[in-house]
C-alpha cells in the first residue's frame, strides 16, 4: 500500500550540503591566506631589518673610518663637523631619518639633527634610551623598533671600535670607544604593507569568490544533483513505490552509494511481493477452509470451492469434477462469470476417464486440453500453460491414493497465476476438503445403490421434521419396496438382485427433487423423504418414481435377459400435532403394506 509522503519544507541554502561543503572550503582558504599573509608580511619586515642593518653597518664603517681621519689629521671641533657632514650625506644616500655620533658616556658628538648637538643620553632619565634599553643589552649592531611622536622608528645602534692609528691618541685598553645610532622610518614600510595586505586580500577574495562559484557549481553537479535524487528515491520507497529506483550514472563513491540503494530496493521490493504473496495465500486458503468447513458434502465442499476460488483467482471460468463415492461415476459443475452453472454427470472411475479415451474425459472435462489433463492426473501435480491463446490452471486431486477430483480454471487469455508452492498448498487444502468430504460421504451412503443409508435417512427426517414444526411447512414420507424381491434373488441369483436393486435407486434418484432425500432404508426397502411436499403432491411424486422404475425392464448381468420390475409406495404426510418420527414411519409402512395388499405396483396415501 503506497504511504502518502509527509510533507516536508525545502532545506534552506545554509541548510544544503553544497552550501556547508562551500563555507568549509572558504573558512579553510581564507585561514590559508591569513597565515600566508602573515609570514609574507614576516619575510618582508625581515628583509627590510636586515637590509637596514647592512646600511647601518657600512654608515658606522664610513663614519668611524671618516672619524679617524679627521682625527689623525689634527683632530679639533672641526673633525666633528666634517663627521657631522659626512652623516647627513650618508643619512641621503641610506634613507635615514636621523643619524648620532655618541661618545661612550652618552654625549652627541655629531648628528645630522641640530637640535640634539651636545645633548647627552642617559639610561635613567631620557625616554629614548628607556626605550631601547628596555627591552635589555643587546650585542651590536642592536636593532629595537621604537614608537614615537613621528611614527615608528627602527633603530640600529653599532659601535665605534678603535681603530690600530687610534691607538697613538687613544691609549685605553677598551675596543669600544663610541656608538653610531640610525633611526630608519617604519612608515613607508608599513604602509607598503598595508598596501601588499590590502592586494593580497582582494586577488585572496578575487579566487575566493572564483573558487566558491565553481565549488558550488562541481558540488552541485557532483553532490547535490545525485543526493537529492537519491533522498526522493528513498522518500518513494518510503511511501510504498516498490519501484523507485535511483539512477546511476557515475561510477563513484554515490554512483555506488545509489547503486546499493537500488540492490536494496529490489531486494525490498522482493521480500514485500513475498509477504504480499503470502498473505493472499494466506486469505485464499483461510477462506477456502472457513467456508468448506461449513459443508461436508461433497457437492456443498465443491459449490464452496467454486465460490471462494472464482472471488480470488482471476480466470473467468471454473470447472470441478469429482469422483462418485464407491468409484460409481464422477460428477462435474461448471461456474463462469457469465453467470453460468451446470452440473453434469456420468459413469465410470474417474482417473480411467480422465486418462483414457478423449471421448469420455471430454465429457467430463469440456474445453480443457487433453494433453494438460493427462499431464497433471500422472504427475499428480498442478499445471499451468497456454493453450491454443487460453490459460489453464489444472489441479489433480487425490484421496487415498485415488483421483478423486480435478479442479481446472481457464482464461481466455494469459494471466498471472500463483505462484508454484501456492498451488500446491491450494491443491492440498481442496484435497484435504475434498478427502473429508468424500469420508463423510462414504459414512452416509449406502455401498451398493449409492443413495443415503439409513441412518443418514433418518437424520434428514429429523431436520426435516424439525424445519415442518418450526417453519409450519408441510413434509412427507415414502416407503418404497420393490415387488417381488426375493424371487429376483431366487430365480436370477444375488448378482442380478444387487443389478435389480442399482437400477432402482438410480431411476428414483433421477426423478427425485432438489432437496429431497433418497436413503436406502435396508433390503429392497427405499425411504424418501420430502420437505415442502403435502400429501397430494407426494402422491403424484410417487406416481413418478412409480413409472420411472417399471416403464423399461432391467437387464439382468451377464446375459441373463431382461426383468420387468415395479415397486409399491407408501406416502404419508407429517402430522405436528400427532406424529414424530418414529410414528410417521409406522404410518408409512401401514401404507406400504396396504398397498401391497391392494396387488403391489401402486402409491397409497395414508389417511
Amino acid at each position: 500500500m503506497r504511504v502518502p509522503e509527509p510533507e516536508q519544507a525545502p532545506l534552506p541554502w545554509h541548510r544544503r550540503l553544497s552550501a556547508r561543503l562551500s563555507a568549509s572550503v572558504l573558512a579553510v582558504l581564507a585561514g590559508a591566506l591569513a597565515v600566508a599573509g602573515a609570514w609574507i608580511g614576516a619575510q618582508e619586515h625581515r628583509r627590510f631589518e636586515e637590509q637596514h642593518r647592512e646600511h647601518a653597518a657600512q654608515v658606522s664603517r664610513m663614519v668611524a673610518r671618516a672619524l679617524s681621519e679627521r682625527m689623525l689629521a689634527g683632530g679639533g671641533a672641526a673633525v666633528w663637523r666634517d663627521v657631522a657632514q659626512v652623516s647627513r650625506e650618508l643619512q641621503a644616500a641610506v634613507g635615514a631619518r636621523r643619524i648620532l655620533v655618541l661618545a661612550r658616556d652618552g654625549r652627541v658628538k655629531a648628528t645630522t639633527d641640530a637640535s640634539l648637538e651636545g645633548h647627552r643620553f642617559s639610561r635613567e632619565t631620557d625616554p629614548e634610551c628607556a626605550a631601547c634599553h628596555g627591552a635589555g643589552m643587546r650585542p651590536f649592531p642592536s636593532v629595537v623598533v621604537r614608537e614615537g611622536d613621528a611614527g615608528a622608528v627602527l633603530r640600529v645602534v653599532g659601535a665605534i671600535e678603535k681603530l690600530p692609528g687610534c691607538e697613538a691618541c687613544h691609549r685605553e685598553p677598551e675596543v669600544f670607544r663610541g656608538m653610531i645610532a640610525i633611526d630608519f622610518a617604519l612608515e613607508g614600510e608599513r604602509a607598503a604593507a598595508r598596501e601588499r595586505n590590502r592586494l593580497l586580500v582582494a586577488t585572496g577574495a578575487s579566487a575566493a569568490a572564483a573558487m566558491a562559484a565553481v565549488l558550488f557549481l562541481l558540488l552541485h553537479v557532483l553532490v547535490h544533483e545525485p543526493v537529492g535524487t537519491l533522498v526522493r528515491s528513498a522518500r518513494a520507497l518510503g511511501g510504498g513505490d516498490l519501484g523507485a529506483r535511483s539512477p546511476v550514472r557515475r561510477d563513484d563513491e554515490l554512483g555506488r552509494l545509489g547503486g546499493e540503494f537500488n540492490r536494496m530496493a529490489s531486494r525490498i521490493e522482493d521480500q514485500v511481493r513475498r509477504i504480499e504473496s503470502g498473505r493472499r495465500e494466506m486469505e485464499l486458503i483461510y477462506s477456502l477452509v472457513v467456508e468448506v468447513s461449513r459443508n461436508l458434502e461433497v457437492s456443498q465442499v465443491r459449490a464452496a470451492v467454486l465460490k471462494v476460488l472464482g472471488e480470488r483467482l482471476p480466470f473467468r471460468q471454473l470447472l470441478f469434477c469429482v469422483a462418485e463415492s464407491g468409484g460409481r461415476g464422477w460428477s462435474t459443475q461448471v461456474r463462469d462469470v457469465a453467470g453460468r452453472d451446470d452440473t453434469f454427470s456420468g459413469a465410470g472411475d474417474l482417473e480411467e476417464v480422465a486418462c483414457g479415451p478423449d471421448g469420455p474425459r471430454e465429457a467430463a472435462l469440456p474445453g480443457i486440453p487433453g494433453d494438460l489433463v493427462l499431464r497433471a492426473c500422472r504427475e499428480r501435480a498442478p499445471v499451468h500453460a497456454v493453450h491454443a491463446g487460453s490459460d489453464h490452471l489444472v489441479l489433480p486431486l487425490e484421496h487415498r491414493g485415488r483421483l478423486a477430483g480435478i479442479f481446472v480454471a481457464s482464461h481466455a487469455s494469459p494471466v498471472p497465476a500463483p505462484d508454484e508452492a501456492t498451488l500446491r498448498n491450494l491443491a492440498v487444502h481442496i484435497g484435504l476438503a475434498l478427502d473429508n468430504a468424500l469420508n463423510f460421504t462414504q459414512s452416509i451412503t449406502d455401498g451398493l445403490t449409492g443413495l443415503a443409508n439409513k441412518r443418514h435417512g433418518a437424520v434428514r427426517l429429523e431436520e426435516a421434521l424439525h424445519a415442518s414444526r418450526r417453519h409450519g411447512v408441510p413434509v412427507s414420507l415414502m416407503m418404497i419396496d420393490i415387488d417381488h424381491f426375493k424371487r429376483v434373488n431366487d430365480g436370477h441369483g444375488h448378482l442380478a438382485g444387487d443389478a435389480v436393486l442399482k437400477v432402482v435407486a438410480a431411476r428414483i434418484r433421477a426423478a427425485c427433487r432438489a432437496g429431497d432425500t433418497l436413503a436406502r432404508y435396508g433390503g429392497e426397502e427405499f425411504m424418501a423423504v420430502l420437505p415442502y411436499a403435502a400429501a397430494d403432491a407426494a402422491r403424484h411424486l410417487g406416481e413418478r418414481f412409480r413409472r420411472a422404475v417399471g416403464g423399461t425392464p432391467v437387464a439382468l448381468p451377464g446375459g441373463g435377459g431382461e426383468l420387468a420390475v415395479t415397486v409399491s409406495i407408501g406416502v404419508v404426510q407429517f402430522d405436528a400435532a400427532a406424529d414424530d418420527a418414529a410414528t410417521l414411519l409406522a404410518r408409512a409402512d401401514a401404507a406400504l403394506y396396504r398397498a401391497k395388499r391392494e396387488g403391489r405396483d401402486r402409491v397409497v396415501v395414508a389417511a
